[in-house]
């Protein structure tokens, strides 16, 4: 679908980025990776933890693991939105998927949208 000027439209990432923002899980879209990007820090810096000591040193560590922790949250959530969208289809059915995706697809900012999934999945006749 074409969106006007103001709205340009969206990539199948972008889509899946926002279905995982949206309905993720905070823990696997937010939390591991900026725990992961702490451990990949820590692991990183072990050789030069003679310069990196106090509190400046502390900073730039937690600076780092937030930011490659963001960087990291921020590509995988294309990937966190197919396992979403995946778990749609497998406990309701393709049409509901199809339908929360175009939900997505087609959502203005600021716009709320009505996720009652059950609802969706009964006008399709997908009730499990």
């Amino acid at each position: 679908m074409k969106f006007d000027s103001t709205h340009p439209e969206r990539s199948n990432r972008q889509v899946m980025r926002e279905i995982a923002m949206a309905m993720g899980n905070i823990g696997r879209t937010h939390v591991i990776p900026i725990f992961a990007g702490g451990i990949l820090v820590a692991v990183a810096l072990k050789p030069f933890k003679d310069y990196f000591s106090g509190p400046i040193g502390t900073l730039t560590c937690m600076a780092l693991m937030f930011a490659i922790g963001i960087l990291v949250s921020w590509l995988l959530a294309p990937l966190n939105g197919r396992l979403i969208l995946r778990a749609i289809e497998r406990d309701f059915g393709p049409q509901t998927r199809k339908h929360i995706y175009a939900l997505f697809a087609e959502a203005r900012p600021g716009v709320t949208i009505d996720l009652d999934l059950a609802a969706i999945a009964r006008t399709y006749g997908e009730i499990k």
